[in-house]
């Protein structure tokens, strides 16, 4: 028992007050307070669910504190102050938990919607709409949500499942047209097939850490959804997950997924897609993982953990892939798997990658590219890196590449200039076989790079002699003389021209 005096002849006996905060149940509760007191005391609350009442207990004048039922599902509030003249006010903090196992909702009729126990793995004891929202309250934990559970609920905008939920079964919310938002907690680990069939409202949705699967079509006819967050958790995503998302803009698969279904992002239908961008992340390479009937260009991103690829996993229809990105992580690539591509760029920004395949096979190969951006780590441009590429015009290899391997461009016809930056220090056979028959060749290099040991039958760098071919091979000015008596570049003597770079 605390007290509180300003003189010995006034005073107030409080209580209980040595405890700072009380916390109390989210459903209606109360509590005594007992107080001893020659003077006239106040007691008051500055929130309105909180009443107080003047009651005697055990023959003493006290007051009586009761709660009005939480809810606002979270946690709240409240402060009660004792007063009396001549003495401090003594403050008693109240915090009220919110209901646990609840699953809250709305609705656009601001109505209950029709669900029964059966639908889950606990017992709901309470189901109430009140002030716009929606409460399911169930006696035990909720770890499953049934298959169908909440399906065709049409008036239902949005719904917050609880922590400890762990699958959500096969459309279990299908066709809520209306759905807006979604909120799933940590805990969850499987979403099933068809869980979000035809949920024609939902614009964006998380998924937690710690969900692996994701089944078949589940996002299937989502035509809304513009933006889906996977986690690093995930393992595998099932066939048609994104059918007809056509307002999905960009899709990252994360590094851990081991398995994908065939065509996760499919669209037959006559509304164009609005994706523009995917990023690979998983080392994983299925056949085909879209396809389209109407005319698609994205940008197609590797990310910066992939080591090997041996697919572009992109189906067959009207997808075009804009730009191309390949990352310094990369040290494999199977030859072949960009045959007959059709990029508008490829940004290479591979270190020392290795083409894996049978000797001459080539990583981009009759297709048509416009554009090769070597980024400002790349050191190597590996041998047989693209033959008969239609639309490259130019070629520009900054400072940082050290060497071009053999056949490196061979029988790019289009090709017209070639800008080599200052640091290459060794060229390969036949690199620029078959071009152009009108090529224009800068060379930064102060010093003439030299040959690669190849196993070409000549030793034409270039791949054929000048006497053949109208080539103009531009070097630094002080450097012209060293070309000219290279061994490597001498038969293209009269062609070779001093440049001020």
């Amino acid at each position: 028992m605390t007290a509180i005096r300003k003189s010995r002849l006034q005073y107030i006996h409080f209580q209980c007050l040595t405890i700072k905060t009380t916390k109390i149940g989210y459903s209606n509760d109360r509590f005594g307070l007992n107080i001893e007191s020659n003077i006239k005391w106040e007691a008051t609350c500055n929130v309105e669910w909180i009443s107080i009442n003047q009651a005697y207990q055990d023959d003493k004048l006290g007051v009586n504190i009761i709660a009005s039922a939480n809810e606002e599902f979270a946690e709240r509030s409240a402060t009660i102050s004792i007063s009396g003249e001549g003495v401090e006010t003594k403050n008693i903090s109240i915090k009220q938990k919110t209901y646990e196992n609840v699953i809250t909702y709305t609705t656009s009729d601001n109505d209950k919607i029709s669900i029964s126990s059966s639908n889950f793995d606990a017992e709901i004891i309470e189901h109430i709409y009140s002030n716009g929202t929606g409460m399911i309250v169930f006696a035990s934990p909720v770890t499953e949500i049934k298959s169908r559970a909440f399906n065709a609920e049409s008036s239902l905008t949005s719904i917050t499942l609880p922590k400890g939920v762990t699958s959500i079964g096969a459309e279990a919310f299908r066709s809520c047209v209306s759905l807006r938002e979604i909120i799933l907690q940590e805990g969850l680990t499987i979403i099933d097939n068809k869980a979000f069939y035809n949920c024609k409202s939902l614009k964006s949705i998380t998924i937690p850490e710690g969900v692996t699967n994701i089944g078949s079509s589940v996002f299937c006819n989502n035509e809304a959804l513009e933006s889906i967050d996977l986690p690093n958790s995930l393992l595998s995503l099932g066939d048609f997950v994104f059918e007809e998302c056509t307002s999905l803009k960009s899709l990252t698969i994360p590094e851990g997924v081991t398995s994908i279904g065939s065509n996760i992002l499919f669209f037959e239908g006559s509304k164009t897609p609005q994706l523009t961008e995917i990023i690979w992340n998983t080392n994983y390479m299925p056949y085909t993982v879209i396809y389209s009937e109407t005319e698609l260009s994205i940008d197609f991103i590797y990310g910066n953990k992939i080591t090997y690829i041996t697919e572009l996993p992109i189906g067959y229809g009207y997808v075009k892939i804009k730009t191309l990105t390949i990352p310094e992580s990369v040290e494999k690539i199977s030859s072949g798997c960009f045959y007959e591509c059709n990029f508008q760029k490829v940004k290479w920004n591979a270190v020392n990658a290795i083409i894996q395949g049978s000797i001459g096979s080539t990583l981009f190969s009759w297709g048509q590219i416009k554009e090769f951006e070597f980024g400002n780590t790349v050191k190597t441009i590996p041998g047989y890196f693209c033959r008969s590429i239609e639309g490259l015009t130019s070629l520009n290899i900054p400072d940082n590449v050290e060497e071009i391997g053999h056949s490196a461009f061979r029988e790019c016809e289009s090709l017209r200039t070639v800008n080599i930056g200052s640091g290459l220090k060794s060229i390969g056979v036949d690199v620029f076989y078959g071009c152009a028959n009108y090529l224009y060749l800068y060379c930064k290099a102060a010093t003439p790079p030299n040959m690669i040991p190849g196993n070409s039958y000549d030793d034409q760098w270039l791949g054929y002699s000048a006497k053949d071919y109208n080539i103009n091979i531009y070097v630094p000015s002080n450097s012209v003389n060293l070309y000219k008596q290279n061994d490597l570049w001498k038969d293209y003597a009269t062609r070779i021209y001093g440049y001020n770079f």
